[in-house]
């Protein structure tokens, strides 16, 4: 995204925390908003598809795009939390941690 569009949508949000926005003024945020997270998507997509995984034996494997099936699957198997844990359930780090 150019960086004339990123300073208008900054622009835009400091007007809205002001003076506040017309119409027409909140309907070009949305779509710079749109626009920008979009942009933001296709890279991190552009990024991820040129991830290579160096298996045991070194060859490389690129990442796989996940069945969203196996997403709903993997959302039943129970793991242990433990602090550093980024799995990205919400839990308590307390009740998760075995008991030692």
């Amino acid at each position: 995204m150019e960086k004339e569009k990123i300073n208008r949508i900054n622009e835009l949000a400091h007007k809205a925390k002001t003076t506040g926005l017309s119409d027409e003024e909140k309907a070009e945020r949305e779509a710079l908003r749109r626009e920008y997270i979009e942009a933001f998507r296709a890279g991190a997509r552009a990024t991820l598809e040129s991830v290579l995984i160096q298996e045991e034996d070194g060859t490389l494997t690129p990442l796989k795009k996940r069945d969203p099936q196996d997403i709903k699957e993997d959302h039943g198997h129970h793991h242990v939390h433990g602090p550093d844990c980024c799995c990205g359930h919400h839990h308590d780090h307390h009740h998760d941690l075995p008991e030692q």
